[in-house]
């Protein structure tokens, strides 16, 4: 695509996460993009618990109210302290819902004694409100709140792994890459979510867009790229300075990394420049890139087969 990517008004427009991925902020710009079929796990029995004071709609999704600080959570048959797998939410950082396209998959780390916890973040907007990095520190936050209160929900706060699709994934690899980075941290925190660290076990991070740039080149949608990060017109240096690369020292977290082949936005050669700024800080050995290659195309673009990578996904996270 030549020229820069034509700039949408999104105004919380539904994206699900994994299984439509960004279809449908594209179809409302008059747009199309394949998708996979919709598998997802079936609704949080617990819903909306608080991890900071903001708050949604009244009735789901909150990104018509600008995303919340709230989180779901399914609860593993096998008695705790359970560890916790983080789900992140995808849609560009401007939109997308916790109670959206949460893979099905994820059944298989319920079945082996995670517990799910779902959770929604602020969303950005083109009018400049929750940009870049309130999404970050929001999730940090979430991280931080599973921790402090891991006695009273029966989880282990020494286990925590992030997940997430597209922007989502983004978020999975900075939590991975950037805990203790001071202006990346939330702020204002009450006492029991200061004594803690944003810190993760390990990360899953399904078609992550760790190259902000490479998002941005690769179709209009990418544009919203720019939305995320506040800028009122494009902004390489700032995406590329911002990008998961950048990030990345000894002290990074293991990550896997699921890319489809045929991905536009979450592309190979993204998902190896993060996997060589890994090595490039004598941590090759944390940092897992997983290619799918087989199947139809949506299985092989944004929304990546799960079903292919699952047992290669659980292998990584348990031999951390």
């Amino acid at each position: 695509m030549d020229g820069p990517a034509p700039r949408c008004t999104i105004r919380r427009r539904l994206v699900p996460a994994v299984a439509v991925a960004l279809a449908l902020v594209s179809a409302a710009c008059g747009t199309a993009q394949s998708a996979a079929p919709t598998t997802t796990l079936v609704p949080a029995p617990e819903t909306n618990l608080a991890y900071g004071p903001v708050r949604g709609c009244e009735q789901p999704p909150d990104e018509d109210c600008g995303g919340s600080q709230t989180l779901d959570v399914w609860r593993s048959p096998v008695p705790g302290p359970n560890p916790v797998l983080m789900w992140i939410h995808g849609g560009a950082g401007v939109s997308g819902d916790k109670t959206e396209g949460v893979p099905a998959q994820l059944q298989r780390f319920l079945d082996t004694g995670y517990d799910v916890v779902a959770v929604n973040y602020r969303l950005a907007d083109d009018d400049g409100t929750n940009v870049y990095p309130v999404g970050l520190q929001d999730v940090k936050r979430a991280v931080r709140w599973v921790k402090a209160n891991a006695a009273a929900q029966d989880w282990n706060p020494d286990w925590v792994v992030a997940s997430g699709h597209s922007m989502g994934g983004n978020l999975v690899e900075m939590l991975a890459a950037t805990n203790g980075v001071a202006p990346l941290e939330p702020t204002g925190l009450p006492p029991d979510l200061a004594a803690q660290d944003s810190s993760i076990s390990a990360g899953v991070a399904i078609a992550p867009v760790s190259d902000l740039n490479e998002f941005r080149d690769g179709g209009w949608i990418g544009g919203l790229a720019d939305v995320y990060m506040g800028c009122a017109e494009p902004c390489p240096d700032r995406l590329a300075a911002e990008s998961v690369a950048s990030y990345v020292t000894p002290s990074a977290a293991p990550v896997i990394a699921v890319h489809g082949v045929l991905d536009p936005w979450a592309t190979v050669t993204a998902g190896r420049r993060t996997r060589d700024a890994y090595t490039a800080a004598g941590i090759g050995d944390r940092f897992q890139l997983v290619l799918v290659k087989e199947g139809p195309a949506w299985a092989r673009g944004h929304a990546p087969d799960l079903d292919q990578v699952i047992d290669r996904v659980l292998e990584f996270v348990d031999r951390q």
